[in-house]
């Protein structure tokens, strides 16, 4: 019997026409079992709008399309004031190149610390709650939406995983595009710089890669020009992620060859351009996703990201981070976990 995210892939990458019965009995029979795992893959949107006709899912495709709506809603008033002030910022990891769901906002302050607690500021002015301050992130809640549910908005001055910097913010500051949420006009990265953003967060921040990360990943790289590919080799380069880069496009070429048959020739043509594929260390087919990076890839990835001066220097300055009372106690409970 072949994985269940083979099915789950298939089915949201070849969308149906209404009323078409060919669904039938290829869902049926497990709907919930791909809901969930849609679920934890972050495109349960995704799934929902094909199946949810079918498979008598009105419910739970009318509570989470909902949900986008109230955090586009959610998005646009912030992003109207970030305007209005002539803020520096960009929306990241939150507008996915297909209508889904997301976990919460990110947004990126591209100005100096100033700018960035100004950032904060406006965003607590509008009535948004402060729930927790980090080292390179703020976190606030709309208590509009507190019962019905969770708004979650991260304002980050740095791109980072807790005290550690994974992305120099300067090497996104000429990628920065306008893209059209109802009558707002957002910032947001383009392919190139997106996808940047997005390998770094699931191999360095989240060492997993969520199916959703990959049908984005893919949409970039095939909106790709030429030009834009080779601008993208360089970034990778300059962020010292070609090995991080490496894996995630060795493992996207073994999804896609065993869900489709075949490898896309840009996404050959960039691992090739990154010097070819390396071992996954890990086998889709006996695997359900996410597919976690596996610790000798992480040392790898770790490794080559110590060349990067801005990483190194977070390590050093999260030291006085990590005695803080919260914090030691998170590092305490993470340590205790992964132990």
């Amino acid at each position: 019997m072949k994985p269940l995210w083979i099915t789950l892939l298939r089915l949201i990458e070849t969308a149906p026409t209404e009323g078409n019965e060919n669904l039938r009995g290829t869902t049926s029979h497990s709907s919930k079992d791909l809901y969930r795992l849609a679920l934890v893959n972050k495109i349960v949107l995704a799934y929902l709008s094909r199946v949810h006709r079918v498979d008598k899912l009105e419910k739970l495709f009318y509570y989470h399309n909902r949900r986008l709506n109230v955090l586009m809603k959610v998005l646009a008033d912030i992003v109207k004031a970030f305007n209005e002030r002539g803020f520096r910022y960009v929306v990241f990891k939150t507008l996915r190149p297909f209508r889904e769901e997301v976990a919460d906002i990110d947004i990126l302050c591209l100005g100096d610390e100033v700018e960035y607690f100004e950032i904060t500021r406006a965003i607590e002015s509008r009535g948004y709650r402060l729930m927790e301050c980090g080292l390179y992130c703020t976190t606030f809640e709309d208590p509009r939406y507190r019962f019905v549910t969770e708004v979650m908005i991260d304002v980050y001055r740095e791109v980072s995983a807790g005290p550690l910097i994974y992305l120099d913010k300067k090497l996104l500051q000429d990628h920065v595009i306008l893209r059209d949420i109802g009558s707002t006009k957002v910032k947001v990265l383009d392919p190139v710089a997106e996808t940047l953003v997005t390998i770094g967060h699931s191999v360095i921040k989240e060492r997993k890669v969520i199916l959703a990360d990959y049908l984005s990943v893919l949409h970039y790289i095939s909106s790709m020009t030429c030009e834009q590919m080779e601008q993208f080799v360089k970034l990778i380069r300059r962020a010292r992620l070609v090995h991080a880069s490496r894996w995630f496009f060795t493992l996207s070429t073994y999804i896609h060859k065993t869900v489709h048959g075949f490898i896309p020739k840009k996404l050959d043509k960039l691992i090739n351009m990154l010097g070819g594929i390396i071992d996954p260390d890990i086998d889709v087919l006996k695997r359900e996703p996410p597919f976690p990076c596996s610790k000798r890839v992480l040392i790898k990835v770790f490794t080559e990201k110590l060349s990067d001066p801005l990483f190194r220097a977070s390590i050093a300055n999260s030291v006085a981070w990590l005695f803080r009372g919260k914090s030691m106690h998170r590092i305490t409970r993470l340590l205790t976990h992964r132990l």
